[in-house]
C-alpha cells in the first residue's frame, strides 16, 4: 500500500511539512507561505520556560485545524497513545490509520517529529523522513504490531488522519480568519500553550529569562529560533503574496507588516547561533519581541480600523 506521489518538503516545522505535503497530494493550490499564514502558524511562537526543543510541538493545535478545515483539509487525531496505552487502544488507530490509506487518504505520525506516512508494507508503518541527514528525532519505521519502540523512546505517539473537508471558503474569508486568529494568539495566548509553556509576548519573556540563568538548553534555543524564524520569514512571505494577490486590504499596512516579520525572522536567526554570546542574543530577542508588538498593532488596526 504505498502512495508515492505523498510528499513532505523539508520544512523545520513539520507539522506545515505535512500540511503541504497533503494540501499538494490532494491539488489544492496552497503555497507554502500561504499554508503558514492561513493556518496561523506564521504568527505564532510557544517557548518553554527551560527553552527546551519542545516549544515547537507542545501546544494545542486545534486552531491550526479549525483554519485547515476552512482551507479544504479535514485534520483528526488518535487517541494520545503512551507506554501504559492498552494494546487494544494502539491496534484500533492503526487498523483506522490501514483504513485511511485505503481509502487514498494520507496519515501523519506524531512522535518526536509530525512525518507523513509513506506506505504500509510487511508489517511496517513506513515514514517519509522530512530531512535527509540522520537524526534521533525522526523514524524511518514503526510495526504495526508493537509500537512500544516509539513509545518508549518519545513517551507519546499521535496519528494524524486527513482528509477533505466538507468546506472550502474563498481566499479572502480564510484570509480574514487567520489575521482574527494572528491577533487573538497575542490577545489571548493562555488558549494556546500549556503548563510550563508560554505563547504569544509571555514566549519571548520566558525566552529571554531563561537566558538570563547560568545555564541553558542551548540546543533548544538553537532548535527555537531555527523553526520559529522560518515561521516569521513565512509571514513576510504571506504579506507580499497577499499584495500580489491585490487582496482587499491596506496594501501599505501589508508591505509594513512583511518587512517587520522579516526583520523578526532575521533577529530570531541570528539570536539563534551557539557561538553568539548571550548578551547579544538578548538584545535581538528584545529586538523581536518589540517588533511584535509592531505587527499585532498593525494587524489589529486592519481588522477593526
Amino acid at each position: 500500500m504505498e502512495k508515492n506521489n505523498w510528499r513532505q518538503p523539508p520544512f523545520c516545522a513539520t507539522l506545515m511539512g505535512c500540511l503541504q505535503g497533503v494540501f499538494d497530494y490532494y491539488g489544492m493550490n496552497f503555497s507554502p507561505a500561504m499554508v503558514y499564514g492561513l493556518t496561523g502558524h506564521a504568527f505564532f511562537i510557544n517557548i518553554h520556560k527551560e527553552i527546551c526543543p519542545s516549544g515547537p510541538y507542545a501546544w494545542d493545535h486545534q486552531f491550526l485545524y479549525n483554519l485547515a478545515e476552512n482551507m479544504g483539509i479535514r485534520i483528526s487525531e488518535s487517541s494520545f497513545l503512551t507506554p501504559e496505552t492498552p494494546k487494544e487502544i494502539c491496534t484500533a488507530a492503526v487498523n483506522r490509520l490501514t483504513d485511511s490509506l485505503e481509502s487514498n487518504n494520507p496519515c501523519m505520525i506524531t512522535c518526536l517529529e509530525h512525518q507523513l506516512v509513506k506506505e504500509m508494507r510487511d508489517g511496517e508503518i513506513r515514514l517519509i523522513r522530512p530531512w535527509e541527514q540522520e537524526g534521533d528525532s525522526q523514524f524511518s519505521s514503526l510495526d504495526t504490531e508493537d509500537l512500544s519502540p516509539c513509545l518508549e523512546k518519545a513517551g507519546f505517539l499521535i496519528i494524524g488522519y486527513f482528509e477533505k473537508s466538507d468546506v472550502q471558503d474563498n481566499l479572502g474569508k480564510n484570509i480574514h480568519r487567520a489575521l482574527l486568529q494572528a491577533e487573538d494568539l497575542f490577545k489571548n495566548p493562555e488558549k494556546y500553550h500549556h503548563e510550563g509553556y508560554q505563547s504569544g509576548f509571555g514566549a519571548y519573556e520566558y525566552w529571554i529569562t531563561a537566558l538570563q540563568k547560568e545555564k541553558f538548553d542551548e540546543h533548544g534555543h538553537w532548535w527555537n529560533g531555527t523553526v520559529w524564524a522560518e515561521c516569521r520569514m513565512r509571514g513576510a512571505e504571506f504579506f507580499e503574496e497577499l499584495i500580489d494577490r491585490k487582496a482587499n486590504l491596506d496594501e501599505t499596512a501589508l508591505k509594513s507588516l512583511a518587512g517587520i516579520y522579516r526583520i523578526i525572522s532575521e533577529r530570531l536567526d541570528e539570536a539563534k547561533e551557539k557561538e553568539l554570546e548571550r548578551e547579544k542574543k538578548i538584545i535581538l530577542l528584545t529586538e523581536a519581541l518589540e517588533m511584535e508588538y509592531e505587527a499585532n498593532f498593525l494587524i489589529e488596526n486592519m481588522l477593526h480600523p
